[in-house]
């Protein structure tokens, strides 16, 4: 396996760039100058409004010329000379001030190796306006590795329910949605009114998607480090964002009224209400452009007057939001300046880090104990004599009480000693743990164990998940050849990937697709970095997710996808035993008679839930022995003699089918019939016979319809 490793190219983007000059006045002159660039060796020198490339004593025609000179370590020089005669320009750069590091713990490592976390989020970094992006990596990985040309459409398909309110029913990615209302703060980032919560948007076996919390934007976790970030304000939503060149192939389709559909690109919709009855939607919608075929934008549309015009919100308007996930912060992070400094090499920023992390590791503090707080001793006061007290008694009264301060002194002065012999322990046993760490943090092996492992937290920090893209298969030769890069920080090498003919379409297809992620060994000699070897492995952190959620929906669909979706996954059989104990479970579920519960026990008779069936029959037999024996008492009720003046009741229902029991008092008894007068309905008024009823109504029925209720 070859490969190319390459640095990324140092971007100065603290000078601004002098403004190009109209060169229509320019003097035309046939006569050719000489023209060199003095400056330090193995300075890259360019010339950037001609065709031509440098090279020494280059002869050009007079006029302006834009010169940039660049070398690694050193500032980039930026400006445009005026060439009238031959000409030398001396450069003299300046070199770039690297903080200093008290211990270089980065010496001490040999070998690192850049592992893929399934980040959700690729960083960029704005260094014009000092802003740091997160992007969602779903929606950068599918554009840098398929390269679409057209719109992925319904990418996410939101049902309008209820008056502000959606439901996320369709994404065919794996998508972070804000939901909740915010609104505008100073004009600076928008802040939240009710709560940050982030949500993540699944796929389910149904079709359908579930939107679940993920994390806030006050906790959002990105390449092992926990920041607070916030929403782009609107200026840097249209006019700085990075993630413009990504999202316009890809589709929102939103159910607005009856079938009525509206496609945007996203980011998806946000409805603002700054009026009583007046709706309007989110600014952030991009519309058709025709000769590019793709969503372009963003313009600021109406879909009631399909008009562009401008929103402007007040502190008291409300937003609610359902829409893709975009942070953004400023790079005022512990290691930011660092990590997103533009001047510093891959090797100085994982020296820096590494040295810093792995101090932090290895410094030993002592625990802070607290003395003891002194207990003073019990004053003894000053005692009178009573009125009626003798002076042999108040004299013995004196001296007891003296004795019995005594004593409790005698008892301080220990607890003290006792108290001070603890703390004394406590020092020495601190002492002795403390140069014991130091001494265990002294040790080379401890000192290359934790910088290997800083190192490694420090890949993960500045370049986050190693990424393919533009992977091609050369046939004849039976190999891939591919761009890894960074998901942060831009760093990119070429690479080969041996496969034979027979596997190569499976293997980029689980490339493409996330399923296969590299991982990428360098050995670091003289604190650089040197490309050892490159190894394609399953994506763990992605198959955990996915089984994760298998389980969280516990569904033989859910098990059955995920066992199709990876059929060598290493331990296969538990989660075919899952996907058995969910058949079960599911006609477990099913079962609701006697005569299922019995075909179920007898199907699965060794099922966990094969138990709870038994139960479930005992229960059952239970409570129809229970009805029956309640049906016979109150039929014997129903059969009862009844004589004038018995009270009998007649269960019932009104109009509004409520259950009632009308109550009646017997007037006559004529063989099978019998009258009755009324005495509650329980405060309504039913039809009964073609007869309302009301308290003290006469009627007459069958003796064998109403049952004895004394």
């Amino acid at each position: 396996m070859q490969s190319n490793y390459q640095a990324p190219q140092k971007v100065q983007s603290i000078q601004k760039k002098p403004q190009q000059q109209n060169f229509k006045g320019a003097i035309k002159h046939k006569t050719r100058y000489k023209f060199k660039v003095d400056t330090l060796p193995g300075a890259t020198i360019k010339i950037m409004n001609i065709k031509p490339k440098y090279h020494a004593n280059i002869e050009l025609k007079p006029g302006k010329y834009h010169i940039v000179v660049t070398k690694p370590g050193y500032k980039k020089y930026d400006s445009w000379i005026t060439l009238t005669n031959d000409q030398v320009h001396k450069v003299n750069l300046k070199k770039i001030s690297y903080p200093k590091i008290k211990n270089n713990y980065f010496k001490y490592v040999t070998n690192i190796e850049w592992n893929s976390h399934n980040e959700r989020f690729s960083l960029v970094y704005d260094s014009k306006n000092n802003l740091i992006w997160a992007l969602q990596s779903a929606y950068v990985d599918y554009v840098k590795k398929k390269k679409p040309h057209t719109i992925l459409k319904d990418t996410l398909k939101v049902k309008k329910i209820r008056n502000i309110d959606r439901e996320i029913y369709s994404c065919k990615l794996d998508t972070l949605l804000y939901a909740g209302n915010f609104g505008k703060d100073n004009e600076k980032y928008w802040r939240f009114k009710d709560n940050n919560t982030i949500n993540i948007c699944y796929k389910t076996e149904q079709g359908r998607s579930r939107i679940e919390k993920y994390a806030e934007m006050s906790h959002l976790n990105i390449n092992g480090m926990t920041n607070s970030w916030f929403f782009p304000t609107p200026i840097d939503a249209r006019r700085n964002n990075p993630f413009k060149k990504y999202q316009k192939y890809f589709q929102l389709t939103n159910l607005l009224w009856h079938n009525q559909y509206s496609s945007y690109n996203l980011p998806i919709l946000t409805r603002i209400r700054n009026a009583r009855y007046s709706t309007k939607t989110n600014p952030f919608l991009y519309l058709y452009n025709k000769k590019t075929k793709l969503y372009d934008g963003p313009y600021f549309y109406s879909i009631n007057s399909k008009n562009c015009y401008n929103v402007n919100l007040d502190d008291n308007d409300m937003i609610y939001s359902l829409q893709l996930l975009i942070p953004v912060r400023k790079p005022n992070a512990p290691y930011d300046k660092i990590i997103f400094n533009t001047h510093y090499t891959p090797e100085q920023k994982l020296a820096y880090l590494t040295s810093k992390l792995t101090e932090e590791m290895l410094k030993v503090t002592k625990k802070a104990i607290k003395k003891p707080k002194k207990f003073a001793h019990i004053k003894i006061k000053k005692l009178s004599q009573g009125e009626f007290e003798k002076s042999n008694d108040f004299i013995k009264r004196v001296a007891k009480y003296k004795k019995e301060i005594a004593k409790k002194n005698k008892d301080i002065d220990k607890q003290n000693e006792k108290a001070l012999q603890e703390y004394s322990r406590a020092l020495e046993a601190e002492d002795i743990r403390y140069n014991k760490a130091k001494k265990h943090n002294q040790d080379k092996k401890v000192i290359k164990k934790t910088a290997t492992a800083m190192a490694q937290k420090a890949m993960r920090m500045i370049f986050g998940d190693p990424k393919f893209s533009d992977i091609t298969y050369n046939a004849d030769k039976e190999f891939f050849r591919a761009t890894l890069y960074s998901s942060s920080n831009n760093l990119k090498m070429k690479v080969d990937i041996p496969i034979s003919i027979s596997k190569a379409k499976k293997f980029k297809a689980d490339l493409l697709d996330n399923k296969l992620v590299p991982v990428v060994s360098f050995r670091v000699k003289n604190n650089k970095l040197h490309f050892k070897e490159l190894k394609i492995i399953s994506n763990k952190a992605k198959i955990e997710k996915d089984l994760s959620f298998a389980k969280e929906l516990d569904t033989p669909k859910a098990y059955k996808g995920f066992l199709k979706e990876y059929p060598n996954y290493k331990e296969k059989s538990k989660v075919k035993k899952m996907l058995q104990t969910s058949i079960e479970k599911k006609a477990y579920n099913k079962a609701s008679s006697l005569n299922d519960l019995k075909a179920f026990i007898k199907k699965y008779p060794h099922s966990k839930y094969t138990k709870k069936a038994k139960k479930d029959i005992k229960n059952i037999e239970a409570q129809q022995k229970r009805e029956a024996e309640a049906y016979a008492k109150k039929r014997a009720a129903y059969n009862a003699t009844k004589r004038v003046g018995d009270k009998v009741c007649k269960d019932g229902t009104t109009a509004f089918i409520l259950s009632i029991t009308m109550k009646a008092f017997v007037e006559r008894v004529n063989g099978e019939n019998i009258q009755l007068r009324i005495s509650d309905t329980e405060g309504t008024s039913p039809y009964y016979n073609g007869v309302r009823l009301y308290k003290n109504t006469l009627i007459w029925d069958r003796y064998n319809n109403w049952y004895k209720c004394n």
